[in-house]
């Protein structure tokens, strides 16, 4: 089967159009035993495979449109997407619903799915071999209980809001106390990674222990002297001291160095980091081949803080 195929979509039941007495509703039981009415406990009865001559009914059209437009009616509901809510009478007149088997629930967008064969308990009450459909995805009450267990309150989250100057998100719980993330600088953009770092700034990344690990950029800036101080046509800044934006409990490395691109052809930009720097302050060095250049760099630090 492919999806292309044509499917036979009811948009119109069978017998729609009918008369009213050319289209029979079909009863569970025969009324009358013997009439030739059809039912549901026995379709065409009997009396109907006997030749009138020999005491039978003939079938009836009306039954036979009645039972189409049932059917009909049923299948067009499947085609409609129609997921059914739990129905009791249904559990015990087939034995109850199959492993696997999915009902509605009572509010609209919540399903069940039947963790059991056979099964006539009730989805949702104390017992019930039934689980939600969406069990193990996130729900907003998660949510909620998890910035509250995070962030304190105890109604959840009701607002939320980034700082304009400092660019810092903020949530205020339900007992109306406000909460900032532990992201501190300007929020990075995309961008400011690309074209230069906008600010210095810290994030602080929590363990499972009792310490937190802190990831931190700063930019600096310096002029290239007048004399060439590494070799033959180096030009170096003097040391540029930077202190981090969070004094750390530790240092454990500057991973990262970057300088931009300074004005010139061949100007054979350079940055390092001088000697013994802390848990809260380091100094760097810039150098071009021309002396008088403004340059610029930036840097990668982390260490740790403990909690």
């Amino acid at each position: 089967m492919k999806s292309t195929d044509d499917h036979s979509i009811f948009t119109t039941l069978i017998g729609s159009s009918a008369s009213s007495g050319d289209i029979a509703t079909i009863p569970a039981t025969q009324g009358t035993a013997g009439d030739g009415t059809a039912s549901l406990a026995l379709a065409f009865p009997p009396e109907t495979f006997i030749a009138q001559d020999a005491g039978g009914k003939p079938p009836r059209g009306a039954d036979m449109n009645g039972f189409l437009r049932l059917l009909s009616h049923a299948v067009q509901a499947l085609q409609a997407g129609y997921v059914g809510q739990y129905n009791s009478t249904l559990a015990q007149s087939i034995g109850g619903y199959p492993s696997g088997a999915i009902v509605s629930g009572s509010a609209v967008g919540t399903f069940w799915i039947s963790t059991a064969e056979n099964n006539v308990t009730v989805p949702g009450e104390d017992g019930a071999t039934w689980k939600s459909l969406f069990d193990g995805y996130a729900t907003q009450d998660w949510a909620n209980s998890w910035f509250v267990k995070n962030l304190g309150g105890t109604k959840g989250i009701i607002g939320a809001t980034i700082d304009s100057t400092t660019g810092q998100p903020s949530f205020q719980d339900g007992s109306e106390n406000w909460h900032q993330m532990q992201v501190y600088g300007q929020c990075p953009k995309f961008s400011d990674f690309v074209s230069g770092w906008g600010q210095n700034g810290y994030v602080e990344i929590p363990t499972s222990g009792n310490w937190k690990l802190v990831v931190q950029w700063v930019q600096f800036q310096g002029v290239t002297g007048p004399g060439g101080n590494n070799g033959a046509g180096r030009y170096e800044t003097e040391d540029i001291f930077v202190t981090w934006p969070l004094g750390m409990g530790s240092l454990l490395s500057i991973p990262g160095l970057a300088v931009e691109d300074v004005v010139g052809v061949g100007m054979q930009e350079q940055v390092w980091k001088m000697a013994n720097p802390t848990a809260t302050i380091g100094s760097f060095r810039l150098a071009c081949n021309a002396p008088g250049i403004t340059m610029t760099g930036s840097a990668l630090i982390i260490g740790s803080i403990s909690v």
